[in-house]
């Protein structure tokens, strides 16, 4: 039987996309323009100091970083232009930019999002990936680009464990750009506790780091439940409360941490969430409990491919969605947008 914690940080990680038979696509497929992904515009300069054989790749896909996409709205199914896009990040105050965590091409949507939204203004990078008791070690990074001694303080092989080079582009573009980086998370002893006995198992010193905690969205509820259903049923009710308070922990703790950066006099204009497809899709998880502390208004960007797409256009899953599509295809995608 998995430990808790190794079932929790699994069940947590996104949901599962349905599987259909490729589709090709009648608009034109609009790429990033060349030279772009993935380091040349998140790339250190050149008298940086040497930082290790680990970092020394752009990344373990970087082929797949660039693709072809083309946007649509995520609630009436209909295509969007670039020039759209721009107009709803500008009327944003803060952007959920979803992931599956080892696909390089959302990461790559996530860095050309940050691109754009700081052609609008000042902009902050919020991070689910990093705890927020390690916020000293992101600020210590962008007055050093020191990366070794970044991902040391902030623990990320213990913390995270996805590779860092599928983040590095954004890390080096927010440091030679000097965006703040700002920690999200709740540490990972207050998950674990809450995981595995529910609120009364949370050691006494880490009470003062729960935040509300607001379990009565039904829609939120039952699409945990299915993700449950497939992966850990045998565990009962109680063990599924748990969890279902454990994920409630990561959202609430995300949204109070952005909320409390942006009402600082001196925070960015707009913040850039970076954040996996299960707190951002619907705007059930981060979206919505930001908004309940007054932090709006939002705008949710969600990956993904052309098949799984198909049957997600219109069902505001997000606000737009980022579709990729093969080069040189055409056919029912747009079509299915009428």
């Amino acid at each position: 039987m998995k430990s808790w914690s190794v079932l929790v940080g699994t069940l947590l990680l996104g949901a599962c996309a349905s599987q259909q038979p490729p589709l090709s696509v009648a608009s034109a497929p609009r790429t990033l323009p060349k030279g772009h992904p993935p380091i040349a515009r998140g790339k250190l300069p050149p008298n940086h100091p040497p930082v290790g054989p680990d970092l020394d790749a752009p990344g373990p896909r970087a082929e797949e970083w660039a693709k072809p996409y083309v946007l649509f709205d995520g609630r009436t199914g209909q295509p969007i232009s670039d020039n759209d896009l721009q107009i709803r990040l500008k009327d944003a105050k803060v952007i959920y930019v979803a992931e599956q965590h080892t696909r390089a091409s959302h990461h790559q949507v996530q860095l050309e999002v940050l691109h754009r939204t700081a052609e609008l203004g000042s902009v902050a990078v919020g991070l689910e990936m990093v705890q927020w008791p390690f916020q000293s070690a992101l600020d210590h990074y962008l007055t050093t680009t020191d990366e070794k001694t970044m991902l040391e303080g902030v623990e990320w092989k213990k913390r995270w464990g996805f590779d860092y080079r599928l983040y590095r582009p954004i890390f080096q573009w927010a440091a030679r750009n000097q965006h703040p980086l700002v920690a999200l998370n709740a540490r990972a002893e207050l998950t674990k506790a809450i995981a595995s006995g529910g609120a009364s198992n949370v050691p006494t010193e880490l009470v003062g780091e729960v935040p509300a905690l607001d379990d009565t969205l039904p829609s939120h509820r039952s699409r945990l439940q299915l993700v449950w259903q497939q992966h850990a049923s045998h565990h009962g009710k109680r063990a599924f409360e748990h969890f279902y308070s454990a994920q409630i922990l990561w959202d609430e703790s995300m949204a109070e941490n952005l909320h409390r950066y942006l009402s600082t006099t001196d925070s960015a204009e707009r913040m850039v969430v970076l954040a996996g497809s299960g707190h951002v899709r619907y705007a059930e998880g981060i979206p919505s409990r930001a908004e309940r502390r007054g932090t709006r208004p939002s705008l949710t960007i969600v990956p993904m491919d052309a098949e799984d797409a198909v049957n997600l256009l219109g069902s505001g899953i997000g606000d737009i969605l980022w579709v990729f599509v093969a080069e040189g295809e055409s056919s029912a995608l747009a079509e299915t947008s009428h």
